[in-house]
């Protein structure tokens, strides 16, 4: 608690509001372990309300589509969605490993999840040119957003594909936050993440 206080403080006079924590680990599909990721993935979302965000972000599974993965899914989802409403907390997922790697299977969890789950939509997670498809299924129903640019060199954006992510965010409304994730090459990550910046402001 001492950590968490000092940390929230640290934030605010940096002018900084922790968005969401990415909760980047556990198998909520496995059939033999997923009840245990649940678990351990619940006490993540407490910790996520400590250090003073809004939202945590799971992956939903990472079991190739069936019935019974989906099944597992909405299970656990719904065991960690009570403890996210417990503590305040908004739980998202993404699109991102083998259960949600299709439109269908996206809309299928969150319609299930009735309301108790939002969507991260990731630009940069389903292969192109496929995308430019799939992302336009998914992108109204987008809470955040993971604005994953891929560049050509270390300093230059590879710009269809920048103007065609861009594009689907807007044809969609999508009005939320673009998440900085780097994509460049190198080892020049802030630069990376700057060009990216201003690359949404344009």
């Amino acid at each position: 608690a001492e950590f968490a206080a000092n940390f929230q403080g640290k934030l605010k006079d940096a002018g900084v509001q922790l968005l969401t924590v990415l909760i980047d680990e556990g198998d909520i599909t496995d059939p033999v372990h997923g009840r245990l990721s649940a678990d351990w993935i619940g006490s993540w979302v407490r910790t996520t309300a400590l250090l003073g965000a809004g939202k945590a972000r799971v992956i939903a599974g990472k079991q190739p589509y069936s019935p019974g993965s989906m099944d597992l899914a909405v299970t656990h989802l719904k065991m960690i969605a009570e403890i996210a409403d417990e503590v305040g907390v908004r739980l998202e997922t993404e699109n991102w490993f083998p259960l949600l790697t299709t439109p269908s299977a996206v809309h299928e969890l969150l319609d299930r999840m009735e309301g108790k789950l939002g969507l991260c939509a990731d630009f940069g997670n389903w292969p192109r040119p496929e995308s430019y498809g799939t992302l336009p299924q998914i992108m109204p129903r987008a809470e955040t957003c993971h604005a994953k640019f891929e560049f050509v060199s270390a300093t230059e954006l590879d710009e269809p594909h920048a103007n065609a992510c861009l594009e689907i965010a807007k044809e969609a409304g999508y009005n939320g936050p673009f998440v900085l994730v780097n994509g460049g090459i190198g080892q020049c990550d802030w630069e990376a993440m700057e060009i990216q910046r201003n690359r949404i402001r344009r």
